[in-house]
């Protein structure tokens, strides 16, 4: 199986099948992908180096993809999203401050439910 790296090795191109999706609870996605052949080992040391990065993923049907295909602008994508950031930093708040791990859960549950009707009682204060 041959990759195709653009110059700046960031990209590597293997034909692949889909096997999989699961819808995730914030909507996005996971894919699980089989190689149909035997993978080299350059292009098994290619996927390793790619573990973990962010950055698009092309398909194309039973065809090359075609280097003029590939969006120029960045994926626009992070590692945790903001409510992901929004919650550890509230996690870390919380600890420090002596609460328990497991009983974070339910204290920004509430901690969420009671800025919501803050925003909502805003809102009809506008309207």
């Amino acid at each position: 199986m041959e990759s195709n790296q653009q110059q700046d090795g960031n990209m590597i191109q293997i034909p692949v099948q889909f096997t999989k999706v699961n819808l995730l609870a914030d909507r996005s996605v996971s894919i699980l992908l089989h190689t149909n052949n035997e993978i080299n080992n350059e292009d098994l040391i290619e996927l390793l180096d790619h573990r973990g990065l962010l950055g698009w993923m092309l398909f194309k049907e039973d065809k090359e993809i075609d280097i003029d295909e590939v969006p120029k602008e960045q994926s626009g994508i992070t590692k945790k999203s903001i409510g992901q950031k929004e919650r550890k930093a509230y996690f870390v708040e919380f600890t420090l401050k002596g609460g328990e791990k497991e009983d974070f859960n339910v204290w920004y549950d509430k901690f969420r439910e009671a800025r919501l009707e803050k925003k909502l009682q805003q809102i009809n204060e506008l309207q």
